[in-house]
C-alpha cells in the first residue's frame, strides 16, 4: 500500500495506514484528524501515478479498500457501490442483470470522477455523467448525501472536481483551500448491455466514405449531412 501500482513517483512512507469498514469509521477518523496537525491522504484504487494524490509521507493514509458494499436497484436501474471497489468488481456484479456502468476500461483500477473512459463514452459520457448521488463525509465528520436535490452545489463541485472516489476534493479560491469531504459510496445510473463483439476489420482506402458514414451513424445516431461532409474531408484511409 505504500506504493502506487503504476508509478514509483507515488511511493510514500505513511506513518499509519487506516482501513475504515464503513461510513462511521470514515467519520470517526475525520473527526480525529480535523483536530490535529497531522498530514493525511485518502486512497480509493490508487490509480493515479502522481505524487501525493493518494499517498503521504509521515502522515496518515486512509485506505478505502474495505468499503466494498454493492447493491443494485432493478426498478431504478441504479447501483450503489462502496468506494473500495474496482471497476472489474462492479462489472462482474452487474453482469447477471445485463446492465453496465460507463466506467474505466481497466478492471483493476478504482474510480475517478473525471475519468472512466469507457467503450460506451461516446454515447453516454464519462463517470460524472452517470453519477446520481454521493454519500459523503464532510470535513466536520458528519455524513451527508449529495445529489441534484440534496446539497446540489456540493454535488456540482464533486462532479467537476476530477478526484478519485474516496478522496478529498479540493476547491481553491486565491490561496485559500477548502476541503469538501470524502466520498464513501457513489450511486450510478446503469445502461443496458448486450453482446460485445471484438476483433479487427480492415478496410481499404476506397471504402473511406462508407466507413466514416457508418462510424458517425453508430456514434452519433442520425448525424447531419454537414457532419458527414466534415468526416469525409478528413480523408481518413486515403
Amino acid at each position: 500500500l505504500t506504493c502506487c501500482q503504476r508509478s514509483q513517483v507515488a511511493c510514500k512512507s505513511p506513518s499509519c495506514i487506516f482501513f475504515p469498514r464503513d461510513s462511521d469509521d470514515v467519520a470517526a477518523v475525520v473527526q480525529l484528524l480535523r483536530n490535529s496537525t497531522d498530514l493525511f491522504a485518502v486512497r480509493s484504487g490508487g490509480h493515479s501515478p502522481l505524487s501525493e494524490w493518494a499517498n503521504v509521507n509521515d502522515g496518515v493514509l486512509i485506505s478505502m479498500r474495505d468499503i466494498k458494499e454493492l447493491t443494485f436497484d432493478a426498478n431504478k436501474s441504479e447501483v450503489r457501490s462502496g468506494s473500495g471497489n474496482r471497476w472489474g468488481e462492479i462489472y462482474e456484479f452487474l453482469e447477471p442483470s445485463k446492465r453496465l456502468i460507463v466506467g474505466g476500461r481497466s478492471p483493476t483500477v478504482g474510480f475517478r470522477l473525471l475519468g472512466g473512459l469507457s467503450h460506451l463514452s461516446n454515447e453516454f459520457g464519462l463517470v460524472s455523467s452517470i453519477v446520481i448521488a454521493l454519500d459523503v463525509v464532510p470535513v466536520n465528520g458528519t455524513k451527508v448525501v449529495v445529489s441534484e436535490s440534496s446539497n446540489p452545489d456540493l454535488f456540482w463541485a464533486f462532479r467537476g472536481g476530477g478526484s478519485n472516489y474516496g478522496t478529498l476534493l479540493e476547491m481553491r479560491e486565491s490561496t485559500n483551500l477548502t476541503l469538501l469531504g470524502i466520498v464513501t459510496h457513489p450511486t450510478f445510473r446503469t445502461v443496458p448491455m448486450g453482446q460485445v463483439w471484438g476483433g479487427s476489420i480492415i478496410y481499404s482506402g476506397n471504402k473511406r466514405d462508407f466507413v466514416m458514414a457508418h462510424l458517425m451513424q453508430a456514434t452519433f445516431g442520425n448525424v447531419s449531412a454537414k457532419l458527414r461532409r466534415s468526416a469525409q474531408s478528413l480523408n481518413v484511409g486515403a
